[in-house]
């Protein structure tokens, strides 16, 4: 149980009057923020109760989106050792983990989204639903989800500047930019640290080409990063980005060393950043060295494994951009191999119908296949979308299809210039 500056009582899950909540609760409150202290107080949550039902579900959230197969045990493991409960919302939270391990991330959030109506002022599901849709690139469902619930809350109430910040976020992904503005500048003011409103903001002023407010945007909000997960280094590289569209590469070469690179701990967002930065930088002639060669080094250690869509195809990225075609080649052929494999799931279907064909396209594109990279990039354009990530991520697509066709454009096939 938290208070509001006002006095009013809000529950960030149910009442159990311990250690282990008054942790738990914490805990909550760090993921809401993007906090790295939110590990500890989770471990003191657990420590404190073991089978804390809510506390085990999180920890097992927290290891799903990253995104990888060799982490679904863990899971498991933790399901199977999960505490039997009538308590309705303790079985929701289980059920929904339990589907999404299986590789039925629409099944989790809808369950969490059923629940979360019954108790729409329960953070916790709140953000859950929130992330899971994010990853399926699900962003009208991730706009319903927690439009049902702002309604449930006003400003009064603690967190209520986390939900207004995911409210924008999912305004912004769905195309209403000035609303999302709106929302995520008023997150920030009532809540400083919300990091993932901030970022909103950032999209927003991205998508508007608004380049030169971004970066200043992202510069005065930089010393309130301290202390923040990873999530620091995606918004360093929305940052980076607003420079690259001012033709200040050297600048954005120098954010990238000082405050992306420095990203790299299992998670694939990290790659994700530092491989889409490095593309554009070397395309607009930028010399960025061996910088490729680290994150192709990552990418392998994922051979075989392919949770994730969108991270494989950063991953082929890797792979090219560090020279290293074949090895990109390998990787797309495991890619198609463990989707026909597991068939019935979605990230499978996923990585069959969209992945695969597009981390193909990017091994094209780098072995002078730019013809079928520019056909493959052209056919998917309007199911890019199904890999998760948000617009502003998902644009290296755009990019990638840009670099083939003007590849085609200096060097047409031969038939084109004997038809020419």
């Amino acid at each position: 149980m938290m208070m509001s500056p006002a006095g009013k009582q809000t529950q960030l899950h149910h009442v159990r009057p311990s250690l282990a909540d008054e942790a738990f609760d914490l805990a909550v409150v760090a993921m809401l923020a993007h906090r790295k202290v939110g590990g500890e107080h989770l471990a003191r949550a657990l420590e404190a109760d073991p089978k804390m039902i809510p506390a085990l579900v999180l920890r097992g959230f927290g290891l799903r989106k990253l995104g990888r197969k060799d982490q679904f045990g863990a899971i498991e493991e933790l399901l199977r050792g999960m505490p039997s409960t009538e308590d309705p919302r303790e079985r929701t939270i289980v059920e929904a983990l339990s589907a999404w391990v299986v590789d039925d991330g629409p099944k989790a959030a809808e369950l969490l989204d059923a629940q979360l109506m019954r108790a729409p002022r329960d953070l916790l599901l709140m953000k859950l639903s929130h992330g899971v849709r994010f990853m399926l690139g699900d962003s009208r469902g991730m706009l319903e989800s927690v439009e049902r619930v702002v309604e449930a809350h006003d400003e009064t109430d603690v967190g209520y500047g986390f939900l207004l910040g995911c409210y924008s976020f999912a305004l912004e992904e769905t195309g209403s930019l000035d609303a999302a503005e709106r929302a995520g500048r008023r997150a920030v003011e009532l809540e400083p640290l919300d990091v993932w409103a901030a970022h909103s903001v950032a999209h927003v002023m991205f998508m508007q080409k608004r380049h030169e407010e971004g970066a200043a945007w992202l510069r005065a909000y930089s010393p309130r990063l301290e202390g923040c997960t990873n999530l620091a280094g995606h918004v360093d590289w929305h940052e980076a980005l607003c420079l690259y569209e001012l033709d200040r590469r050297e600048e954005a070469l120098d954010l990238f060393d000082r405050r992306v690179a420095g990203y790299l701990d299992g998670d694939y967002r990290d790659l994700s950043n530092a491989v889409s930065l490095l593309f554009r930088l070397a395309r607009a002639g930028v010399d960025v060295g061996d910088r490729w060669q680290r994150y192709a080094d990552f990418a392998l250690q994922r051979q075989g494994d392919h949770g994730s869509a969108f991270a494989d195809v950063h991953y082929a990225l890797a792979l090219c951009g560090a020279g290293r075609p074949a090895e990109a080649a390998r990787f797309v052929a495991s890619m198609t191999s463990c989707a026909h494999f597991h068939e019935s799931g979605f990230d499978a279907t996923v990585t069959r119908e969209v992945g695969a064909p597009l981390a193909g396209a990017v091994v094209d594109l780098y072995t002078n296949r730019s013809g079928a990279a520019f056909e493959t990039f052209s056919a998917l354009s309007d199911q890019v979308q199904r890999i998760g990530g948000s617009h502003a991520q998902r644009a290296l697509i755009g990019w990638m299809k840009s670099a083939a066709e003007q590849t085609l454009a200096a060097d047409p096939p031969p038939a084109t210039k004997q038809n020419a």
